[in-house]
């Protein structure tokens, strides 16, 4: 059977990889993915809020949403630039996600201004969890894409506010997608309406596991370290080279 040339997947293949996830993390970023649609790099760009400026992906929290003004590109932020102008939209988010997202963010310390994502303060790299994801059965970020997708349209979600949650253009001219950036009530009530399509209560059984380390590596201490392990290794050369010669004297 060939492969899928626009591969997706279903709920209980979304449901499959958090639980395989082996931090509670990798289980958030499926079921963030799945339940907004998000492109990979603006997921990967996505800081707790609030934060200062308007160039920066950020969760709000108290608006229960996420604002994509930023993407990742080759493990670097790119401030104020995303893919298209319709890019820069607010995805809102069911109250489970965004309750999921608070839980994580408290028991990690992640303050506000830092990435949801991250080792040591600095964003995770795509390509690495790539190919974790395969593992996990997910054929690809971008199958998580078309599931949100997919599953708005079966609810159904007015396909304006479909377009403008995936960051797409309009087809056509309308009032109501130009509208719909500043509608909040419509928006939620309809974020509300569609749910997620899948379930979150497998990235609870992580909740013991390995959690990211928000404050950036020590380079100091690695330095010390490094010329720590330097010096014995000298020593320990010069020490050989001692019996070398004293070897050479006896012959």
């Amino acid at each position: 059977m060939k492969a899928q040339k626009q591969p997706t997947v279903n709920s209980e293949q979304i449901e499959a990889a958090i639980k395989a996830a082996t931090t509670w993390q990798e289980g958030l970023l499926y079921a963030v993915l799945a339940g907004t649609g998000l492109r990979i790099s603006e997921c990967l760009s996505l800081r707790v809020g609030p934060i200062d400026g308007d160039d920066q992906t950020a969760w709000l929290a108290d608006q229960s949403l996420v604002k994509v003004r930023s993407s990742i590109y080759q493990g670097e932020e790119l401030r104020g630039r995303v893919k298209t102008q319709a890019a820069k939209r607010f995805v809102d988010l069911h109250s489970n996600l965004n309750e999921a997202i608070r839980k994580f963010a408290e028991a990690s310390g992640i303050n506000a201004g830092e990435f949801l994502f991250q080792e040591n303060a600095e964003p995770l790299d795509a390509y690495v969890l790539r190919a974790r994801a395969i593992r996990r059965g997910v054929p690809g970020f971008h199958s998580l894409r078309r599931f949100r997708v997919s599953h708005l349209r079966s609810v159904p979600v007015l396909e304006d506010l479909i377009r403008y949650w995936a960051g797409h253009g309009p087809e056509s001219i309308t009032s109501l997608y130009a509208k719909l950036g500043e509608d909040v009530e419509l928006r939620q009530q309809w974020a509300a309406r569609a749910g997620l399509g899948f379930s979150l209560d497998q990235i609870g059984h992580m909740a013991s596991s390995k959690l990211p380390n928000p404050k950036p590596r020590d380079t100091k201490s690695k330095r010390r370290k490094s010329h720590r392990v330097s010096t014995v290794m000298v020593a320990r050369a010069m020490q050989l080279e001692s019996v070398r010669r004293a070897a050479l004297v006896k012959s």
